[in-house]
């Protein structure tokens, strides 16, 4: 229990004694007390966290969102397994491991949302952000000042899609093969039709100039958006592969 939580079990368990300390008579005191702690104990935590959000200051809707997902997150079984006795650091590093590998792994919905979430930034960032999201280097704190500049709901949608992926990683799934990669970027950049050559070559371009990857990131969920369902998320699936030479 921390130290929140001990808070919240205050804020729950002092105004109920108080009040069976005024209206009960001393003879049922004791019962009362005890029903109150029985009643009130599956309440500490969620008033903790209530608590917590309220009085920690500079908070943005990307770190209320955040703590709220790490908390559903933390609770269930098989992560709770993996975390436990690491320090909080640890736990993080491990999260955000399970989170990458497991990316490729998502079902179909979480795939088409995170590229539509990802179609936004692109589309409101500078060059800067788009590049860095299409080669896998944005810093961040750029990262986290754009996620803060969209709707709370897509804030919500792409954090829980990144537990998605970490708990994915917890329940492996077969990836795509290395053909089955070829093939789903290729079925995009032949999508893309006259822009297929340029984006072909940054592809291929191990360390793309910041305009051509800002350009491609862009012109790649746009075009993932018109194509239709099974090759858009054989796509979606391909670019995220641990194996895929650029990481988006």
């Amino acid at each position: 229990m921390n130290w929140w939580q001990v808070l919240g079990s205050l804020v729950v368990t002092l105004p109920a004694v108080l009040l069976i300390w005024r209206f009960v008579p001393p003879r049922g005191r004791l019962l009362a007390l005890v029903l109150a702690v029985l009643v009130g104990v599956p309440l500490h935590e969620p008033a903790g966290e209530v608590l917590e959000d309220l009085l920690s200051p500079g908070q943005t809707t990307v770190d209320h969102t955040a703590r709220q997902v790490g908390r559903w997150l933390a609770k269930e079984p098989r992560m709770r397994e993996a975390i436990t006795g690491r320090s909080q650091l640890e736990a993080d590093a491990l999260v955000s491991g399970f989170t990458a590998a497991g990316l490729a792994t998502m079902p179909a919905w979480a795939l088409d949302r995170r590229a539509a979430v990802l179609k936004h930034l692109v589309d409101q960032g500078d060059d800067e952000l788009a590049a860095g999201l299409f080669t896998g280097t944005v810093a961040p704190a750029k990262l986290k000042a754009a996620l803060n500049r969209l709707p709370p709901a897509e804030i919500n949608d792409w954090l829980r899609i990144n537990a998605v992926a970490a708990l994915g990683a917890l329940h492996p799934v077969p990836a795509l093969t290395s053909k089955q990669q070829v093939r789903a970027i290729s079925a995009l950049v032949t999508a893309t039709e006259l822009d297929g050559t340029r984006l072909t070559r940054i592809f291929q371009d191990p360390h793309p100039s910041t305009a051509d990857a800002a350009w491609a990131a862009r012109k790649v969920y746009d075009t993932l958006a018109t194509m239709p369902t099974q090759p858009r998320v054989q796509a979606e699936r391909a670019l995220v592969a641990p194996s895929s030479a650029v990481l988006r």
